[in-house]
């Protein structure tokens, strides 16, 4: 339901692409610095940015059963609002939690996320 910048990533040249995915700091410096593994990797990425960017959300009724939102406190595309928005899309108890980290906080603080999950179950 949050709308994204009108910027396509996706489409990007490769020059550019390369530094939106250092600033994301989830991509090793040595796979940014090798051509051949970025001639095999940047396909899927360009993909997977071209699915987020064509998403459009659907309104529907909400979820009856309980939700866990989490999201890295430093994550420069994803606000503690826009985790906080997850409340809407369910009617059960919300639990909202934020951990240190970028977008990929997940890699860098994986077993507080685990925990979060384990306790959620």
């Amino acid at each position: 339901h949050i709308p994204r910048p009108s910027t396509s990533v996706s489409s990007l040249s490769r020059a550019e692409l390369v530094s939106v995915l250092r600033d994301y700091g989830a991509t090793p410096d040595e796979v940014l610095e090798d051509p051949e593994l970025l001639d095999l990797v940047l396909p899927t990425i360009r993909a997977d940015f071209a699915m987020i960017e064509r998403y459009r959300y659907v309104p529907s009724p909400p979820l009856t059963c309980p939700l866990t939102a989490v999201g890295g406190l430093d994550d420069p595309g994803v606000s503690t609002d826009d985790i906080t928005a997850w409340a809407r899309y369910t009617t059960g108890p919300v639990s909202t939690h934020f951990l240190p980290g970028g977008h990929f906080f997940p890699i860098s603080h994986g077993p507080e996320l685990r925990e979060l999950v384990r306790a959620a179950l």
